[in-house]
C-alpha cells in the first residue's frame, strides 16, 4: 500500500499553493462505484466516513476527481496506490499527511493542466448551487 506519510515528509518543505475555499474535490472508488465530496482539511475525517457508509466497501482508493473527466486522479508508487480501510483509525498526524499528500496531487495538476484550477472552481461553484436548489424553499409564506 502507498505510504503517503513519507511522501507528506517529503514534499513538507516544497508546497506552496492556495485553495480557493480551502477545499478540495476528493474522490474514492471501490473498483465498482466512485463517490465524490467536497470538503476542507478539517472535514477530512468525516469525508472518509462518508465514503465507507456510501460505497459500503472494506477498503476505498482515494485521490481527488478530474473534473473533465469525472474520473479519479490517484497518487500511486510503483504500482501501489492510495488506499485506506474502513479500519483504519486516523490520528491527526495522519489525517494531516493525507491531506498533504492530496494537495501535491492538486500542485501537480495545476501544473500539468493550466485549465485544472478554473475546472475545479468551477465544479465546486456547480455543487454549490445545486445544493442551494435542492434546499430550496418552495410554496407560500
Amino acid at each position: 500500500m502507498y505510504d503517503f506519510h513519507l511522501k507528506a515528509q517529503a514534499i513538507r518543505a516544497g508546497l506552496h499553493i492556495e485553495l480557493p475555499f480551502d477545499s478540495l474535490i476528493l474522490a474514492a472508488s471501490n473498483s465498482r462505484i466512485t463517490n465524490v465530496r467536497i470538503g476542507t482539511r478539517k472535514d477530512l475525517r468525516n469525508l472518509i466516513t462518508g465514503f465507507f457508509r456510501t460505497l459500503r466497501s472494506d477498503w476505498v482508493m482515494l485521490g481527488l476527481l478530474d473534473p473533465s473527466t469525472g474520473g479519479i486522479l490517484t497518487v500511486c508508487n510503483s504500482g501501489e496506490y492510495l488506499g485506506i480501510s474502513r479500519d483504519q483509525n486516523f490520528s491527526e498526524e495522519d489525517l494531516a499527511d493525507l491531506w498533504l499528500v492530496l494537495l501535491e496531487i492538486f500542485e501537480h495538476w495545476m501544473n500539468v493542466r493550466p485549465d485544472f484550477q478554473q475546472l475545479r472552481t468551477d465544479f465546486i461553484n456547480w455543487a454549490a448551487h445545486r445544493q442551494l436548489e435542492k434546499n430550496a424553499v418552495t410554496g407560500h409564506c
